[in-house]
């Protein structure tokens, strides 16, 4: 899960301490951390260090998925193995990111994970990054869920701080959305929930949680 700006604040604010984030992954190590001294940014992992290299495939307004490769790749996968060669193949990481203006990559969400929208590409991360930074707002997913007219319709679960929620209260919650997103990615429909579902890890199940 993406660190969002509120949680990041609220913990410099308790701790006196700033965030960084990085990028890191079992197959390929550690490519990106954030430089401390540049202001923080939800989902921005830095930009790659000189033993990688990263590139974006298949891009979409800007979005595309993570190509990396680099001295800290590995071999293969034992089963099925499968040899990655000479090393200088790309590896598909499954994420998806776009490149910032300072040549930061930032990390918009999964592949896998990817909502169509009426033929547009939601992409729940930076939905729910929007959603979490709405007051009284603990947690959030984005999925979707199947619409006859549209494909896919995102749909979204809030945990608020204390429970609750009223229409008035969603009605509010889309305002903040739609101030700060495009009009397709808002959320046509928001639950209040108690608590997300898990996985075993401890990660919140990308899945429908009611």
């Amino acid at each position: 899960m993406m660190l969002d700006a509120a949680t990041a604040n609220r913990f410099h604010e308790k701790f006196n301490f700033k965030l960084t984030q990085a990028y890191g992954i079992i197959e390929i190590g550690l490519p990106c951390i954030d430089d401390p001294a540049l202001p923080f940014s939800a989902g921005c992992v830095g930009r790659p260090s000189r033993n990688y290299e990263l590139r974006l495939a298949d891009v979409d307004a800007g979005c595309g998925r993570i190509l990396l490769r680099g001295g800290g790749m590995f071999s293969g996968y034992f089963s099925p193995f499968e040899r990655r060669g000479d090393g200088l193949e790309w590896f598909d990481t499954g994420d998806i990111g776009s490149i910032a203006d300072d040549g930061r990559l930032r990390i918009v969400g999964r592949a896998k994970q990817v909502i169509i929208f009426a033929g547009m590409k939601v992409f729940p991360g930076e939905v729910e990054n929007v959603i979490r930074s709405f007051p009284g707002v603990a947690d959030a997913i984005l999925y979707g869920e199947l619409d006859p007219r549209h494909g896919e319709m995102p749909v979204a679960d809030v945990v608020l701080h204390g429970g609750g929620g009223d229409a008035s209260l969603k009605y509010a919650l889309r305002r903040h959305c739609y101030a700060h997103l495009e009009s397709y990615k808002v959320p046509k429909e928001i639950h209040f929930i108690a608590e997300l579902e898990k996985t075993l890890s401890g990660k919140t199940r990308k899945s429908k949680n009611k």
